[in-house]
């Protein structure tokens, strides 16, 4: 099996009325036998997040690349590698561009695969979503109470406020993950939701991708897909992921199309939307 990745990030409605910059990012990209995928979402009420948002991608895939020897021992340690090499990114960055803790503020969610298994691991909030090849589709969306999402910038500074505003105790439930699941046969079907502590959530999720062999897409989003006007966020992650064609930019394509069609019902997308894919390709089944 081989990998295909692309990403695509658009702005929002609300963005356009109120002339501010899209503060999502994405990248998407194979670096030999892995496949990456990563999404950020600047926080709107910080400041220059949309530079904050690139940092933290651009951040994150280079601190993969560079901790790729770690995987023999465990997602955990290249988790934790990661999250420390985004910190001297951000700190550096910082420094040299004199930004704020405010210009950093932005989550990050991304997709680990190699032919032998992979994760996504959860800075944040987001949806996370995969297709197997025989159509099933898993949509987790992971939300913090009080819109009030966690960022790997905070892990340098500003945890201490971060925990104060949400109550103190980390052991407290502050984050949900909702899980759906399509067939093409049953529809949507609803699962319990789970909480996550505070403590859990500042830690990160990591979520295990199913059996390689079984998937046929790997995918993230920033949460522009749950404020999509007159569609349900379930809704928008399956028409996002149903590409018609998958040749040359086929993520660009889809939600260029999908905007298109969703203007149709009211006024599309309204926060910046982000999305970046992994493409499981199975050559042996394709000639």
């Amino acid at each position: 099996m081989a990998f295909q990745t692309d990403s695509h990030f658009l702005i929002g409605r609300a963005h356009i009325n109120a002339g501010s910059p899209c503060q999502d990012y994405c990248l998407a990209e194979v670096h030999g036998n892995v496949a990456l995928a990563v999404v950020s979402d600047g926080c709107s009420s910080g400041s220059r997040t949309d530079i904050g948002a690139r940092v933290i991608a651009l951040s994150t895939i280079r601190a993969i690349d560079l901790a790729s020897d770690f995987v023999a021992e465990g997602y955990d340690k290249l988790t934790f590698d990661v999250s420390a090499r985004q910190q001297e990114v951000l700190s550096g960055t910082q420094n040299l561009l004199g930004l704020t803790l405010q210009d950093l503020l932005a989550s990050c969610v991304y997709i680990y695969a190699t032919p032998d298994g992979g994760f996504v691991h959860l800075q944040g909030d987001g949806v996370v979503a995969y297709k197997q090849r025989n159509g099933h589709l898993t949509m987790i969306c992971y939300e913090w109470e009080g819109n009030l999402p966690y960022y790997p910038a905070y892990a340098e500074r500003g945890l201490e406020n971060f925990i104060h505003n949400h109550g103190g105790d980390t052991n407290a439930v502050r984050l949900t993950a909702e899980r759906w699941e399509f067939t093409p046969d049953s529809g949507f079907q609803e699962f319990p939701v789970e909480g996550i502590t505070l403590g859990e959530g500042i830690r990160g999720i990591t979520i295990p991708l199913p059996p390689i062999a079984d998937l046929e897409f790997a995918a993230v989003f920033t949460d522009g897909v749950n404020q999509v006007e007159n569609m349900d966020w379930k809704e928008a992650v399956r028409q996002l992921l149903g590409f018609k064609t998958t040749a040359g930019e086929f993520v660009k394509r889809r939600m260029s199309r999908f905007v298109k069609d969703a203007e149709k019902l009211g006024r599309g997308p309204m926060d910046d939307i982000s999305a970046a894919v992994i493409r499981v390709t199975h050559p042996e089944m394709e000639v």
